[in-house]
């Protein structure tokens, strides 16, 4: 079975120096709001405010555009050279990733000798002007190609970018039309089969990776690898899908792929002795585990892309035997 990475904001700020985290990102706006939640946080700066959607998210994109220069690349890291061949010997050809930004294009574009492959007009292409359903960016090395698949949107698209409450609310509706085989896109692109046709025909002919309707079928039909990812409780979406991938597996429709998410020594709050990190990350655990996701520890830092190839060879070679 193929594999594909999901990768969120721990992988940039592991590669490039200075990231800012999601709440540094409203330190200026100097309003009274502090949210755990960060898609109400949003919505609290947002409808509090005078600006319209679009002029705030543009303030956040121009601090995110900022953080993943080139200039910001960590020196010395190796291993970034090494992503793309890492890539093809595990034979990935999609990684998914919550981020808005150019991290991910930067590594393999600018140090790894990819380019992209995908037309200008993303939008007519993938028929979405807001949602991510079928939005994503193909990259290749002349040998090896990839899809990354922006599934909360891309800077150079400002309005299908999911920062408030009322998008990813938005977005869950949009998934949930795809499950049920009722997805159909503003320039006419349907996709009218269900998810769980769609596992029935996978257990007769398994996927061969060379086509991908949307994201969400890789939560279906590849191992995937939940990496720098804190999967905080506002990542609503996200939640929900694995939630309907166990209520499907419950109903004994035929889903074999596994989910691993990989989670790191700053997420346990070791590092910080904090307590209340450490309780929540036991409690996140606790629901993914229920929700049929495996959940392991991993070392991360600078050594985090050889430790997450690691952690996918040792568990590729486990199934094979």
């Amino acid at each position: 079975m193929y594999n594909t990475l999901l990768l969120g904001n721990g992988f940039v700020r592991a590669a490039y120096k200075g990231v800012h985290g999601w709440k540094d990102l409203y330190e200026k706006e100097k309003v009274k709001y502090s949210f755990e939640n960060l898609t109400f946080l949003y919505e609290a700066h947002l409808l509090d405010g005078n600006k319209s959607d679009n002029q705030f998210k543009r303030e956040i994109v121009d601090v995110l555009r900022n953080d993943v220069c080139m200039d910001h690349l960590r020196q010395g890291t190796n291993q970034l050279r090494m992503f793309g061949s890492l890539l093809k010997q595990n034979d990935i050809h999609d990684i998914i990733t919550t981020n808005y930004d150019k991290g991910i294009e930067n590594i393999l574009c600018e140090v790894n000798g990819y380019m992209e492959l995908w037309p200008d007009d993303i939008e007519r292409e993938s028929g979405e002007k807001v949602y991510n359903i079928r939005r994503c960016i193909r990259l290749t090395d002349g040998e090896h190609e990839v899809r990354l698949w922006k599934m909360h949107g891309d800077i150079d698209h400002i309005a299908s970018l999911f920062l408030g409450f009322d998008q990813y609310c938005g977005a869950i509706s949009k998934m949930n039309n795809y499950l049920k085989g009722e997805y159909c896109s503003s320039s006419g692109l349907e996709c009218r089969r269900t998810i769980a046709q769609k596992c029935r025909d996978y257990e007769k002919d398994p996927w061969d990776g060379k086509d991908c309707f949307s994201w969400i079928d890789l939560f279906f039909n590849t191992n995937l690898y939940m990496a720098g990812f804190g999967m905080d409780f506002s990542e609503t979406d996200i939640w929900w899908l694995i939630n309907k991938r166990k209520r499907l597996i419950k109903q004994n429709i035929p889903i074999s792929n596994k989910i691993y998410f990989l989670y790191n020594s700053h997420d346990t709050g070791e590092l910080e002795k904090s307590d209340k990190q450490i309780e929540l990350l036991d409690e996140k655990m606790a629901l993914l585990q229920v929700f049929g996701v495996d959940c392991d520890k991993i070392g991360w830092d600078e050594n985090c892309i050889t430790e997450i190839f690691k952690y996918i060879n040792y568990k590729t070679n486990v199934s094979r035997n």
